[in-house]
Parts: C-alpha cells; structure tokens; sequence
C-alpha cells in the first residue's frame, strides 16, 4: 500500500513538474509577441519585408503583410509599360489619394483585428512613382486608426517619404487622438543598429 502511495506522489510531482514547464513555455512565447504592436507592410520585391522584419525584431510587434487580392507581377511593375497595372493606376489621377483606384485587400479582416487591439501601428510600403501604392490608400480608408500612434516607413533608393506620408494621412480613417508620427525613408541594406536606434529615439 505504502509503495502504491509512493508511486501516485511520484506521478503527481512528474505532472505538476509537466505543467510548470508547459506554462513557463506558454507565458514565454507568448512574451515573444507584443499584440500592442502592429507592423503592416506591402511588399512587391521584398525590400519593404526586409525592413518590416527588422522592426518587428526590435518592437516584438505582431507582423503582417497587406496582401492584395490580385497579387503583382513583375510585368506589373514595369514604369516605362504605360498599359502596366502600376502604369494605369499611376495615371488614373494627379496622386493616388484622388484616385478611384483601390486594389482590394486579401486579408483586410485579419489585418483589422490586429489593428483593433494595437496601440502603436507600424505601415511600411515602397515608394511608386514618388508615392504610396494606391492598395496603401485602400488600407488607411479601411482601418481605424483612431488614438492610434502610426508610424510610417518606406523604403525608396532616393525618394523622401514626405508626401506619401501626408497624401496617406489625408485619407486615414484618424482622431484629434491619432499621433501620426513622422515617418523615415529606408534602404533595402539598412542596418539592424539604426532601425533600433530610430525606433527607441521615438520613446514608444
């Protein structure tokens, strides 16, 4: 009888010790990922991703990519194909904020939920003829961003990302509570080191 006893404590310690364990791992993966953190990019090369994926590194934020319906090809991008999809949305208006043209978002949902329970929401896009690509439009006309802190980024080989970031503003979906913060142009090569550096020098 005595030997059973012993046996059920031991099988008692084991779980418990089990369980202690699997809530240690719960509770760390879950510190992994700070849900009050956004990072939303659009990405047709992959340079913005690169960036986007460094910010998420330093911010523990939870990333997404703004994923069109209809994916971009490389046929799509070409500038100097005035029939190219990038091309006829380019020129369907003098900027992208007076353009009836909105590529439709595949996961808008999703990226809607995420955005619901942020306080900070990072938006990184490449620079398209000098601006946001029109789907940007798109996604600040259809997410709250209201006593939301946004924060821009791009990535451009010499453009500034001044007048995105003020034609996306025009547009956003925001409050007198909305800190819009100014936004920083990166590099595809654009080192871990700076991107810490920027995002601790904004003290959010």
């Amino acid at each position: 009888m005595k030997k059973k006893r012993n046996v059920v404590r031991m099988l008692l310690t084991v779980v418990c010790a089990f369980l202690i364990v699997l809530n240690a791992g719960a509770v760390k993966a879950e510190a992994k990922t700070d849900k009050k953190v956004a990072i939303l990019y659009f990405s047709a090369s992959g340079n913005t991703e690169t960036v986007a994926k460094k910010i998420q590194k330093s911010t523990k934020g939870k990333i997404m990519q703004i994923k069109p319906s209809q994916p971009y090809t490389k046929a799509d991008l070409v500038k100097r194909d005035k029939l190219s999809r990038t091309s006829i949305e380019h020129y369907s208006a003098p900027t992208p904020a007076q353009s009836k043209i909105r590529p439709a978002i595949k996961n808008l949902k999703q990226i809607r939920k995420t955005v619901k329970s942020a306080k900070v929401v990072y938006i990184g896009y490449p620079i398209w003829w000098g601006d946001a690509p029109h789907i940007l439009y798109n996604l600040v006309e259809k997410i709250d961003l209201r006593e939301k802190t946004v924060v821009l980024f791009c990535t451009s080989g010499h453009n500034k990302i001044t007048k995105s970031a003020k034609g996306l503003k025009s547009c956003a979906v925001i409050s007198d509570e909305t800190k819009w913060l100014a936004g920083k142009n990166f590099k595809k090569s654009e080192s871990q080191n700076k991107i810490d550096k920027w995002i601790t020098s904004m003290g959010i």
